[in-house]
């Protein structure tokens, strides 16, 4: 399975490009008119080009198969398709599943996750409490290769001295769509709502990422934002076997790694923002603290992009954010100490700073 995942992401887009060059020239062959025979070569050069360029990128990145093992790996009951939601934990039961990341051989991370009810467990969270906090968001707040006692709900309950009740409605591969859905259908008797972004968000709401076919689709229409029902709900082509696949294949091809990816178009982008002031909205009206926490990107033309479509207008909206690079000061400087090397998720370090940061902004208020 590892294998076929490591042909099909590395070497499915060089293979799909031999076919149609071995038909291109084989039609210029077999051509007894010229012009066509003409045709036929200088449209091979298109191809052969593409696959050149595969090839050299292949050649000169460093290649690394990253194998995932464990119970938590292609397991139903963890992944598997979610009303609402698209896919995520079921809700009816409680189970704990690991996760093994290698590089090669090399351990990159072991983590238990537990769940109860569809959300991954707090360890130290206090139930009776009556300050109650919501973590939505994708994988940053769930703790992806974290273990409980590692991740952000953790530390702030560390740092509050058990004083939070807290539900971590995050899940890996998430985005602003789950984030608002949750807090469209879930009851809202918070005392904080934190919404934890990251850039790859605006694709995942647009309906871009690859795992989320069912996910909960919105559109900005008549200046409001809308729940239109799934993903495939509002595709006129359903995903099927074959169209998945050439997707997966040209998404992983370092063609569009290098010219598409990370293209947020304005539109994508503004639905993101629109969401993410229903998401406010939604917690005034509960009279709920909404907290937006950006994982900046550190393109600077993007981040000029956002700050002039995102950013700026979420400010004037009076929506309380902060910039995880200002709440960690050397997270530029010193990457490598908050990350978990060899993935590029939070590790337990940033997770404790952001938390600390986090629980000090919830008590000044409170104080206040």
């Amino acid at each position: 399975m590892d294998f076929l995942r490591y042909i099909i992401h590395n070497l499915g887009f060089l293979c799909l490009m031999i076919p149609p060059i071995f038909i291109i020239i084989l039609l210029g062959l077999r051509s007894k008119n010229k012009l066509r025979k003409i045709i036929y070569f200088n449209l091979s050069v298109i191809p052969i080009t593409l696959l050149l360029f595969e090839l050299f990128i292949f050649i000169k990145q460093p290649k690394n198969n990253t194998i995932y093992s464990g119970s938590y790996h292609s397991n139903e009951t963890a992944t598997g398709e979610k009303e609402f939601l698209g896919y995520g934990p079921k809700e009816d039961s409680s189970f704990s599943v690991s996760l093994i990341r290698k590089n090669d051989k090399v351990l990159v991370f072991d983590a238990l996750y537990s769940f109860k009810d569809g959300l991954r467990t707090t360890k130290n969270n206090n139930t009776s409490s009556n300050h109650h906090i919501s973590l939505v968001g994708g994988s940053h707040i769930f703790g992806e290769g974290l273990n409980e006692n590692q991740t952000i709900a953790h530390y702030l309950n560390h740092f509050s001295d058990n004083a939070y009740n807290i539900s971590n409605y995050g899940f890996n591969g998430y985005g602003t769509h789950q984030a608002l859905n949750v807090l469209e259908r879930k009851p809202i008797n918070n005392s904080v709502v934190i919404y934890y972004f990251i850039t790859d968000h605006i694709s995942r709401a647009a309906g871009k990422a690859l795992w989320d076919i069912k996910g909960p689709c919105y559109e900005f229409e008549n200046d409001s934002i809308t729940f239109k029902g799934s993903f495939d709900d509002n595709k006129l082509i359903k995903e099927n076997k074959i169209s998945k696949l050439l997707k997966t294949i040209w998404r992983h091809s370092h063609f569009y790694k290098s010219f598409f990816d990370n293209q947020y178009h304005e539109k994508d982008i503004i639905r993101t923002k629109e969401m993410i002031k229903k998401m406010n909205r939604i917690a005034t009206k509960n009279n709920t603290r909404f907290i937006l926490l950006i994982r900046d990107h550190k393109d600077k033309n993007l981040t000029k992009k956002l700050n002039e479509l995102l950013y700026t207008p979420l400010k004037k909206s009076n929506i309380e954010y902060y910039y995880t690079n200002e709440i960690i000061t050397d997270l530029a400087t010193n990457l490598n100490d908050y990350i978990i090397i060899g993935d590029g998720h939070p590790n337990e370090k940033y997770n404790k700073k952001i938390a600390e940061f986090l629980n000090n902004k919830i008590h000044q208020q409170q104080n206040d």
